[in-house]
């Protein structure tokens, strides 16, 4: 069952609230779990994907994917049917926050691709101001795995 939470009018002080939060536990994430990974911004991501080849990968499940994904990712399992074809290029990979992105950045350098981890993932994108790629054309509805991770900023709508 899929819970749709529109959020209530929010001043921008909530809106930098709800980011600093999910920066603070992206951090925890990391650092506890994959410290040495290397990771980017929404921001570096974006300027990096107008000088390079960067192929974005959208680590979330399938369920998650139907309601949006951030515009020109691939899934994980489209990049492993194909894995050696990227094996030259630059690699970001993304979830709901970068915790799931993380680990599976992990992997993908232990088998020497040139990987990254997108810092908060879906939840960092909207906080960018960036919309997602939904069924049915641009959107501002995305998946955010559960309640926990309910930080999006105004504007947008969070399922889970």
């Amino acid at each position: 069952m899929l819970l749709i939470r529109p959020l209530a009018a929010q001043s921008p002080i909530d809106n930098q609230a709800r980011q600093q939060q999910m920066l603070e536990m992206y951090q925890r994430y990391k650092s506890k779990t994959f410290p040495s990974i290397p990771d980017v911004s929404v921001e570096e991501y974006l300027a990096l994907k107008k000088q390079e080849k960067i192929i974005l990968i959208d680590v979330r499940e399938f369920r998650e994917q139907q309601v949006s994904i951030i515009p020109g990712a691939i899934t994980k399992e489209e990049f492993e049917k194909n894995s050696v074809r990227y094996k030259n290029d630059m690699i970001v990979l993304y979830c709901t926050i970068g915790y799931r992105s993380g680990i599976y950045t992990r992997k993908l350098l232990k088998r020497n691709f040139q990987a990254f981890n997108l810092i908060g993932g879906v939840l960092a994108w909207a906080h960018a101001g960036q919309l997602f790629a939904g069924l049915d054309g641009e959107t501002k509805k995305v998946h955010i795995y559960g309640k926990k991770w309910n930080l999006l900023p105004q504007g947008y709508e969070a399922v889970w």
